[in-house]
């Protein structure tokens, strides 16, 4: 993270972890943009709140955790669905991204943006590679988890005008 950039991470975040104790509230007060899913995303609002961090002329990172959702077979079945109705690849490990929220915040932010790193973590646990529910992030997850993969991926972005 650059030096000049500290305290000035915002976040785009499912629109129900407001009410998480005290991470709700951290994240409401510096900056985070809460969405909701499908008809019920306000693109406007996000479009708005975007613009209000550019013009500020602030260096940022914008963090967007594009998955909320708890991992089961049922949500993977899901997934799988909605992917190859609309002849997406069909994923067996992971769920199929929903991009509303991350286009929008390409689209607003195209000229003022370097890169985008992809983040992606992998937990490994006593299943053999066959996730069958998600761990929690309570005293579960030291126990559950044996291993944990982390990749980052940097893709240059150059739509600057």
């Amino acid at each position: 993270m650059q030096q000049d950039a500290v305290g000035h991470v915002r976040y785009v975040l499912k629109e129900g972890l407001k009410w998480l104790p005290l991470y709700g509230y951290y994240f409401s007060q510096h900056g985070g943009i809460y969405v909701k899913r499908s008809a019920k995303f306000d693109e406007g609002r996000m479009r708005g709140t975007l613009r209000s961090y550019v013009d500020t002329g602030a260096p940022m990172y914008l963090v967007i955790f594009p998955e909320g959702t708890r991992y089961t077979p049922k949500v993977l079945s899901a997934s799988q669905a909605f992917a190859a109705q609309r002849g997406l690849p069909v994923l067996k490990y992971v769920l199929t991204p929903r991009i509303k929220a991350t286009y929008v915040a390409f689209d607003s932010m195209k000229n003022y943006i370097d890169a985008i790193y992809d983040v992606t973590v992998v937990y490994e646990g006593e299943d053999q590679g066959q996730q069958t529910e998600t761990i929690s992030m309570t005293g579960e997850f030291v126990s559950a988890c044996a291993k944990a993969n982390c990749v980052m991926t940097q893709m240059s972005v150059s739509c600057h005008s």
